[in-house]
Order: C-alpha cells, then structure tokens, then sequence
C-alpha cells in the first residue's frame, strides 16, 4: 500500500468515527428529551 493510500484509509476511518460519535449524540440527545417528556407525563 502506498503512501497516498494510507493516508486515504485513516481519513476515511476517521470521518466514519466522527459520523458515528454524531450520530450517538444525537440518539443520547433524542433519549434525553425522550426521557423528560415521559418523566413530565408521569407527574
């Protein structure tokens, strides 16, 4: 594999962890909300 390659593979790797980490928080986001809606249902 050569140099230019490499590099193309840690890129891409990269912005799949950063797609991935955006979608976690997201999802964490969307729970969070999800949550103080059930909690003020419940009061």
């Amino acid at each position: 594999m050569n140099q230019n390659e490499w590099y193309r593979q840690q890129r891409i790797a990269s912005n799949r962890e950063k797609r991935l980490a955006t979608m976690a928080e997201a999802q964490r986001q969307a729970d969070a909300r999800n949550a103080q809606r059930d909690t003020q249902a419940a009061q």
